[in-house]
């Protein structure tokens, strides 16, 4: 693996062994243009994101939320993973990477507040392959 989010852009890509259930279905990537990207920017400051009501509201709509260091590529990972009956995105995971955990948790907030209206992440989920997720 090359450690991309999604070495299939916007299919799922199932994990395999037994780290993964049953019910984990794929991991949704949705990849930010360079407009993405310059509006992304503006939202990079501290206290541009209220990333404690974000994280909240995640958690509350049945969302697991994870973070942890790629060491390999110099950056970290946030994911959401849909996890209660409730969620609209039960079973997918969504991640967003930075070159460190805030700006990494703000390009997840972006992707499923901004991209996804909230919403199910595969209407958003496009299919341009070979393109890397990144945060700039």
């Amino acid at each position: 693996m090359s450690g991309r989010s999604s070495e299939r852009i916007g299919k799922a890509r199932k994990g395999t062994g037994k780290r993964f259930s049953d019910d984990f279905l794929g991991f949704m990537d949705i990849t930010l243009t360079d407009s993405d990207r310059g509006e992304l920017e503006a939202f990079m400051q501290p206290g541009q994101v209220d990333l404690e009501g974000f994280l909240d509201t995640v958690l509350e709509d049945g969302y697991k939320l994870s973070v942890a260091g790629d060491y390999e590529h110099h950056s970290c990972i946030a994911t959401l993973t849909g996890r209660s009956a409730q969620c609209e995105n039960k079973g997918y995971a969504l991640s967003g990477r930075g070159p460190n955990a805030h700006d990494a948790l703000i390009v997840l907030w972006y992707k499923h507040t901004v991209k996804a209206h909230w919403g199910a992440w595969a209407g958003e989920a496009d299919s341009v392959s070979g393109q890397l997720p990144l945060w700039r």
